[in-house]
Formats: structure tokens, sequence, C-alpha cells
């Protein structure tokens, strides 16, 4: 676990984009990172061993292996601490696939109540999906799991850094 005044960053999938692009950005910054995914396996070894190593490949140059370390993992099914993890992150990011992002979408609405309570600053989210139109639709569907009184512009930041690029809010 990091020092009290790391910064932390919640990854949403554990996958190629979540671990060899975002996460290790984000680690490589001075973050913890948290990944929030359903792979029992993954996820263990992820706790166990507190790093992962990314494999960079160059053109005309041997390939360059980094560990990437400062990060644990979270059961996407363990609602509390995914809860818990995205109330007290500094930002988060997205790279599940559309089907699986419905699932996420009530954690990330619980959390941003939680945030509100608190006095949390607004949270920044980096959609990372392959997805037309990411912003609008993050938007839409947390709506539908918040209050009709809560300002969503207000306490969320969308990026949309997925294939159809361009969007920011």
């Amino acid at each position: 676990q990091g020092l009290p005044f790391m910064k932390t960053f919640v990854q949403f999938g554990a996958g190629n984009i979540g671990r060899s692009f975002i996460g290790r950005l984000f680690a490589e910054a001075g973050y913890e990172v948290i990944f929030i995914d359903v792979d029992p396996r993954l996820i263990a070894l992820l706790n166990e061993r507190r790093s992962y190593p990314v494999i960079v490949k160059q053109n005309d140059c041997p390939d360059e292996i980094r560990l990437i370390q400062g990060v644990r993992a979270i059961d996407g099914r363990d609602t509390r601490a995914v809860i818990g993890a995205v109330a007290t992150a500094d930002t988060i990011a997205t790279s599940v696939g559309q089907r699986a992002l419905q699932s996420i979408f009530p954690a990330l609405a619980a959390a941003l109540l939680v945030r509100k309570s608190h006095g949390r600053p607004p949270l920044d989210v980096i959609i990372a999906e392959n997805l037309r139109a990411g912003a609008a639709f993050f938007r839409q569907n947390l709506s539908e799991q918040l209050p009709d009184n809560f300002d969503l512009a207000a306490h969320l930041g969308l990026v949309h850094a997925g294939l159809h690029l361009g969007e920011v809010d």
C-alpha cells in the first residue's frame, strides 16, 4: 500500500488496456493503482505480488521489461470495497468493455454520493472504452442511478479516451 500522501488511481478492468497502458502510466507517475476486476486468479496475483511486468516493444530495439509496482486489486463483486476505493480515489478509469459497464454504474453512483457527503472534490473518470458518445453514455446511466436532485456535472468530470476520441466534459 502507498504512503499517506500518495495519490490513488482506480482502474476498472485489469486486462490489456488497464494494466499495460493506463495503470502503468499512473503507477509510473507515482499513484497507488487499485485495479477492480472479477478474475479471482488475477486479483490474487496482483495482491500477492503488488506488481506486474509490462513488455514494451520498440522497432529495431530489444524489448524492454518494466516492473510496475505500487498496485493492488479489489474483486469487482465486493461492492463495499469498490465503493470505498472510488469514493476516496483521486482519479479513475474504465476499460471493461461496453457490456460490463452496466455492472459498474451502481457502485460508481453510490461512490459519488459518498464523495458528496464527505465533501470530496469532483471525480475525474477516464473512459477508455470503444463506444460512441462515451461521456453522454456515462451521464445517462449514472443519472438513472442517482437521485433527481444530484448535480452530476458538479461532482463528475468525464474524458472519453477510447477509439471514438474527441469528447471531454
